[in-house]
């Protein structure tokens, strides 16, 4: 069975361990810091995904997937995993 799990991003360019097949489903601001959500098995293995968050108009790595945009008062920010 899955259940949808919650993450803190501690910085722009971050490393966190979820479960082997995890589902990144969104990045919101959540008491100021930005959070991802994810549906998970939690009995899976736990391995290493790279996420980096960029602000409009900043460059983009090539070897990215798009995961999602929110707002931080009057910034914007874009979430990218970062595909190996």
């Amino acid at each position: 069975m899955k259940t949808i799990y919650k993450y803190e991003l501690r910085s722009q360019d971050a490393s966190i361990k979820l479960p082997l097949g995890a589902e990144i489903l969104t990045v919101q601001i959540q008491d100021g810091r930005p959070m991802i959500w994810a549906l998970v098995d939690p009995e899976n293995v736990l391995v290493d995904r790279f996420i980096s968050i960029v602000g409009t108009g900043w460059q983009v790595e090539d070897n990215t997937k798009y995961i999602c945009t929110f707002m931080e008062g009057y910034f914007v920010w874009h979430v990218f995993e970062m595909i190996q």
